[in-house]
């Protein structure tokens, strides 16, 4: 399938060498390798055309979407138009693009390249503060995003505690009096959050050295991120040591929670999108989130239908 060029002048924006596109019309596909001596600007008139979809792979090229069209933000020059409708990166459309790499190549990896992969693999996670005091008083917080849910009755929830000599001060204050809290991190305050996961020495006010603000409610001993906007304390349960990597998945009770209730849906489903509560990615990439759906419980015997929030 050929890409039509109007008789107008057309814009031209510079393209690397080669890129892959795919488009998509109807049950038809096919794949065109299109250089920039071919092709440098898709006319408008393919944006009235909803059932063109497109997918597009190469390295040097960022996807942005808005509402109808999407512009490939092309590294250092500017950018171009492409069509309607899309559907990026579908499994079916990019298998013949999938690299293997094996554990043994990955091993061979420099280190801190290694880690920005694995810890991306796993995916988008939950990243919030957790804030703790010590023996004297003193507040400690501490950046987790290895957050996991346990269970909902009794409210058990856990997180990872890196080795103790890489992460030491979050876990022996927890150890010392049982108690901590767990707070959202949001977009307004993400850069003083960050810095909370810097290595500050012993008996630091960390609430002080990153600019935010403790507080101190419900009766509760360790105080809370008041920048938060969802916000629970714990009761630590239980700390299980995972000998394999020396890390320790620390679990707690649910003893309070603080948030606006007009984050809560119904059925006590919690918006956090609406509170625009962070998730991360890797080590240092930080998201905000979009809804798409929520389904029905699934049964065998009936499709999930669409839950209204």
């Amino acid at each position: 399938m050929g890409l039509k060029k109007e008789t107008q002048p057309e814009k031209t924006v510079p393209l690397f060498d080669c890129f892959n596109y795919f488009f998509v019309d109807g049950p038809r596909q096919s794949r065109a390798t299109i250089t920039s001596s071919q092709v440098s600007f898709v006319p408008d008139h393919l944006f009235r055309k909803p059932t063109w979809q497109y997918l597009q792979t190469g390295s040097n090229l960022q996807l942005k979407f808005s509402l109808d069209r999407i512009f490939i933000n092309i590294t250092g020059f500017g950018f171009g138009y492409c069509c309607a409708n899309l559907q990026p990166f579908l499994a079916c459309h990019v298998k013949q693009n999938v690299k293997h790499y094996s554990i043994d190549e990955i091993q061979g990896w420099e280190r801190f390249y290694r880690a920005n992969f694995v810890n991306s693999l796993s995916g988008f996670k939950p990243v919030s503060l957790i804030s703790t005091i010590n023996k004297e008083g003193i507040p400690n917080l501490g950046v987790f995003c290895n957050i996991v849910h346990i269970g909902a009755d009794p409210a058990y929830i856990g997180f990872i505690n890196r080795p103790i000599d890489a992460a030491p001060h979050t876990l022996s204050n927890i150890r010392a009096n049982g108690l901590y809290t767990i707070n959202h991190i949001h977009p307004e305050f993400i850069a003083k959050a960050h810095q909370a996961s810097a290595k500050y020495p012993e008996g630091v006010n960390e609430f002080r050295e990153v600019g935010l603000t403790a507080d101190y409610k419900a009766d509760f001993l360790v105080p809370f991120v008041s920048e938060s906007q969802v916000q629970y304390a714990m009761e630590l349960t239980e700390i299980i040591p995972l000998a394999m990597n020396n890390t320790f998945l620390v679990v707690g009770k649910l003893l309070h929670a603080f948030l606006e209730p007009a984050l809560l849906s119904k059925d006590g489903f919690i918006n956090l999108d609406k509170a625009s509560s962070m998730v991360s990615l890797g080590m240092d990439a930080y998201y905000t989130t979009q809804p798409n759906v929520r389904l029905q419980y699934a049964k065998p015997d009936r499709p999930a239908a669409q839950i209204d929030c």
